[in-house]
């Protein structure tokens, strides 16, 4: 006796062929032998299970039909692909609707929705007799259907990056892919250096949750975004000599990085900041808004605009404070970061003069040192003192304690070879802030041997003018000399007697400058 039963499992996976449709999702596989076409025994096989339309739960061997396919004709699995992806949106979108409709809310598991709802598309990617939607479990999260659905490789997603600014991995060959490495393209600035891009339009917010898309990316892949777009646009500047481009590029990068470091703080906690640096490390991350830059570059504040060694945090990722200043960006620059970028000038040159435009920059940061000098008060010590570069008088820069400042200019005049048995500061450093800097002065190193003067007890200003007032003036002034000299307790008094007139600078010892208005 014929029992029907026997024939279920057979026939309920499988697709009517009348249904033209289905050949746009299924493979041969589905369909019934040759045997079975004429109309007479499909109608029969239908009360045994023969499927006339595709179900919700059908997707998967959709799925697996073009995973199959992609084998032997990927070409023809990115078409039948695009199929899939188009009926999938279609039935969420439906979905949607008729829980809109009812007041159902997306998330509840128990919701029941009414069976053989009806799609009509001219588009050949709908299916006119389109799936049924027969249970409520497409409502649940990370059912096996959806697990298994994800791992399947049937989503179709670019070979090619969309446009040019965007980083884009080497080598993509695969026309369909699984849905849990795929993107719609309202992410790909996100994700574009690790995941793959959906090729096609997705509207269906409900199965995009469902497949994963809704999920804010790792970490890791955040990361990876930042430092490929960092290359990306430093290949394509460098690539470029059109202003407009680099403008366009800067444009785009200023619109959408403030998005991308707001889902790293939405995912990252405090255990997570060691990592996320680790991963940073070396790579220029921070968007200054013409490019990228170390955190160790980047201040969100500054005294002036030192670029491109120096740079200030854009004003419009001031809502990313958080972030940066935790990931090493500072609140403001201190004295070191000025001397780091003199020594980053240094190793530009490579030895060379400065130009004109570098020369006025490097005299803003040395500048930018003096002020914090000033204001703080602090001394250089020895190991700081060696670092600092400044400009000789041939535009090089080289350490400041190795240079002389002219603070004598009638000497360079009167002696003949001066300039070259000296190592001069440029005169675009004012000695004042040579001699803060390490400097040496040319008077004192002129007139007085350190070693010999360095325990020369020096006059106090009341003792001087005491004494030239007794003596008076004129003829006197010898004794005036003579009285000085024995308080100094001096054994022996030489005197020059020059008749040549000097600007109101003292030539003598440095501690006796403030004297010679007397």
């Amino acid at each position: 006796m014929f029992k029907p039963i026997h024939w279920l499992p057979i026939f309920g996976s499988l697709y009517d062929p009348r249904i033209h449709e289905l050949y746009s999702l299924l493979d041969g596989r589905f369909f019934p032998a040759q045997t079975f076409s004429e109309d007479i025994l499909l109608d029969s096989l239908i009360q045994f299970g023969l499927k006339s339309s595709l179900g919700l739960k059908d997707l998967i061997d959709s799925a697996n039909s073009i995973a199959t396919v992609a084998v032997e004709n990927e070409q023809r699995a990115f078409d039948m692909g695009k199929c899939l992806l188009a009926h999938i949106d279609k039935l969420g979108l439906e979905m949607e609707m008729k829980a809109s409709d009812n007041t159902m809310l997306l998330d509840e598991t128990t919701v029941t929705l009414e069976k053989d709802i009806i799609i009509d598309s001219k588009d050949s990617y709908y299916l006119e007799n389109s799936a049924s939607i027969d249970d409520a479990f497409i409502f649940s999260d990370n059912t096996p259907f959806w697990i298994e659905l994800n791992g399947i490789s049937w989503c179709p997603a670019l070979l090619n990056a969309p446009i040019p600014e965007l980083p884009w991995p080497k080598g993509l060959k695969q026309l369909v892919v699984p849905p849990k490495i795929v993107r719609p393209q309202s992410q790909m600035w996100h994700v574009s250096a690790t995941m793959r891009i959906l090729d096609g339009d997705f509207s269906s917010m409900l199965m995009m949750s469902k497949l994963g898309w809704l999920e804010k990316p790792n970490l890791s892949i955040l990361a990876m975004q930042l430092i490929n777009l960092s290359e990306h646009h430093a290949l394509v500047c460098s690539k470029s000599h059109v202003t407009d481009k680099h403008t366009n590029f800067n444009q785009i990068i200023g619109n959408k990085i403030s998005a991308i470091y707001s889902l790293i703080e939405d995912s990252l906690n405090s255990e997570d900041i060691p990592r996320l640096q680790s991963m940073l490390e070396g790579a220029p991350w921070v968007w200054v808004g013409d490019g990228f830059v170390d955190p160790k570059q980047a201040a969100f504040v500054s005294p002036s605009h030192f670029q491109p060694y120096l740079h200030m945090v854009p004003s419009e990722l001031s809502g990313n404070r958080s972030l940066l200043l935790a990931l090493g960006v500072r609140e403001s620059f201190d004295v070191m970061d000025f001397v780091y970028a003199l020594k980053r000038v240094s190793m530009d040159m490579k030895g060379q003069s400065l130009s004109n435009e570098l020369l006025d920059f490097v005299v803003r940061l040395l500048e930018a040192i003096d002020e914090f000098l000033v204001s703080d008060k602090l001394i250089l010590d020895e190991n700081l003192l060696r670092t600092i570069l400044v400009p000789d008088a041939n535009s090089v820069l080289v350490p400041a304690k190795d240079l002389v400042y002219n603070d004598a200019p009638w000497l360079a005049k009167s002696i003949p070879g001066l300039a070259e048995m000296k190592h001069f500061v440029h005169p675009s450093v004012q000695n004042d802030l040579a001699d803060r800097l390490g400097a040496k002065s040319l008077r004192y190193l002129s007139f007085v041997d350190k070693e010999m003067t360095k325990d020369l007890p020096c006059l106090s200003l009341n003792d001087i003018s005491h004494i030239i007032a007794n003596y008076g003036e004129g003829e006197s002034v010898l004794f005036d000399i003579l009285e000085i000299a024995d308080k100094c307790k001096a054994h022996t008094v030489h005197v020059i007697y020059d008749k040549r007139t000097h600007p109101q600078t003292s030539i003598l010892q440095p501690n006796l400058g403030e004297y010679r208005c007397i």
